[in-house]
């Protein structure tokens, strides 16, 4: 059952993700190099982070949401077109399944 709900969001995330590659293509967005899409990556954490500091306001964008909400949802759209558009797997189940057999902080007291 989980195996099979794995394979679905993966199929679902595959398939979102061609979107947003497709979308940002149309816009432009294939002239970036893999730095300057992880730069892009972490202004939207820094964003996240901004309006966190800031009581986490409504979005400007979209008000039914919170200005963390949609930097996430920015975040995740960066990524999946960077991975898509460098042809980057994204193993994330099986990088969950390591994670589970790793101990908390990884042997760090701090």
């Amino acid at each position: 059952m989980i195996e099979e709900r794995q394979n679905l969001l993966v199929e679902l995330l595959d398939e979102f993700a061609n979107e947003i590659c497709i979308h940002m293509t149309k816009q432009g967005f294939t002239k970036s190099s893999k730095l300057e899409d992880i730069a892009l990556m972490h202004t939207e954490l820094s964003e996240m982070v901004e309006g966190i500091r800031h009581n986490n306001p409504p979005s400007e964008h979209i008000p039914m949401f919170t200005a963390e909400e949609e930097e996430g949802a920015d975040l995740l759209i960066r990524l999946l077109h960077y991975m898509v558009k460098h042809k980057i797997a994204l193993p994330i189940f099986t990088k969950h399944e390591y994670n589970l057999t790793r101990p908390y902080k990884h042997g760090k007291t701090i």
